[in-house]
């Protein structure tokens, strides 16, 4: 086991320009998701503010199964001090540590970020359906 993580993390050090656009792929592909979520309850509810909240909602249990499993299932290795805990340690650590990070920004940084990237538009075409 001491050597198949070696060996991954040799690979992804080498590869560090494939393993950065690869982190920012799936982060735009979550973002992608989002939107569409979005969108979606704002074409139901007609509200803005009102279809963001929905979609923090709609994806709130899975957010936090994923990333309270993820913490819970590292913990051990993460506060480990026995033999070959001098590598397993540091990984642990920073995979629990941005698991937790991007919970809490999936919950409170990102609804902010769609919601002025989408108030111009909503705003608009909220005022050009008046005017017909």
């Amino acid at each position: 086991m001491h050597k198949f993580v070696q060996n991954i993390v040799a690979i992804a050090l080498r590869n560090h320009v494939l393993v950065l656009f690869m982190s920012g792929l799936l982060a735009v592909a979550g973002v992608i998701l989002m939107v569409g979520v979005i969108k979606t309850n704002l074409r139901i509810t007609h509200n803005l503010k009102q279809s963001i909240t929905s979609a923090v909602e709609d994806r709130a249990r899975s957010v936090l199964m994923i990333a309270l499993l993820g913490s819970m299932g590292l913990l051990p290795a993460a506060l480990s001090t026995g033999m070959g805990s001098e590598i397993q340690k540091p990984i642990a650590i920073m995979i629990v540590g941005g698991m937790i990070i991007s919970m809490i920004l999936s919950f409170s940084v990102l609804p902010q970020v769609f919601y002025f990237a989408y108030k111009n538009k909503y705003l608009r075409e909220k005022k050009s359906q008046r005017e017909k």
